[in-house]
Formats: structure tokens, C-alpha cells, sequence
């Protein structure tokens, strides 16, 4: 049974990451102010997702792991707020 909530886990992530970076594709392309405000969002998730999943798999030891995926959190947090700022201005 856990194998089977592990499956449907990563497989939700692996939606997410595909719908997070299509979100973002037309803001980046495009160069629109709109559009790249509206892709801040979806590409952070997509960058703290992809980064979280990289961590997680070649990253060993409890503390280290959760201390390098505290400070993804903090950095895509604070990059997010930056970048969102930034598209207003």
C-alpha cells in the first residue's frame, strides 16, 4: 500500500512540474510585462519543485537534506516576492 501512495505522489509531481513550466513558457517567450508577471509564480513552484526532488535524491543525511530544503523554500520565496515587485515596477 505505501508503494502505492509513493507512486501516485510522484506522479502528482510530475503533473505539477509539467503544468508549472507550460504556465510559465508564454510569460518567458513572449516578453510581455503581463505575461511575465503571471509566469513568476509557476516557474518558482517549477524551480522549488525540480530542486526539492534533486535534493531529495542525491542528497544524504536527515539534517543536511531538511536544512537544504529549508533554505530552496526560503530562496524561491524571496525570489518570488523579488521577481512579482519587479514586473510591477
Amino acid at each position: 500500500m505505501l508503494q502505492f501512495l509513493q507512486i501516485r505522489e510522484a506522479s502528482f509531481i510530475w503533473q505539477v512540474q509539467r503544468l508549472t513550466a507550460c504556465l510559465a513558457l508564454p510569460g518567458i517567450l513572449l516578453l510581455n510585462p503581463v505575461l511575465l508577471a503571471c509566469a513568476c509564480l509557476p516557474l518558482c513552484i517549477h524551480v522549488w519543485i525540480g530542486l526539492g526532488e534533486i535534493i531529495e535524491d542525491y542528497v544524504h543525511g536527515h539534517a543536511l537534506k531538511a536544512f537544504s530544503l529549508l533554505c530552496v523554500r526560503c530562496v524561491m520565496l524571496k525570489m518570488a516576492k523579488i521577481l512579482c515587485v519587479l514586473c510591477i515596477l
